[in-house]
């Protein structure tokens, strides 16, 4: 495969849960973008590289399926495709 998935794993830390003990949607949507701008940078597309050209990048799709959110210390698993 030329670009295989790029696959991350995040820790759930105590200030990313809610009072219901579970990860906070936005935590969510924070550490996918953090993600697709890791396997940017891996790619050779970051911002640092685009910034040479004038050029940026953007998140075009998210998909999200969480049947439970995560609670302190479980391990969120990020997977993107290029």
């Amino acid at each position: 495969m030329k670009n295989p998935p790029f696959i991350l794993q995040y820790p759930v830390r105590l200030n990313d849960i809610g009072v219901d003990g579970r990860m906070r949607s936005w935590v969510v949507f924070d550490l996918l973008q953090d993600a697709a701008g890791r396997h940017a940078d891996q790619l050779g597309l970051g911002l640092k590289q685009l910034r040479e050209s004038d050029l940026s990048w953007v998140l075009s799709r998210i998909r999200v399926k969480m049947d439970i959110f995560p609670e302190y210390g479980d391990i969120l698993r990020i997977t993107t495709y290029p």
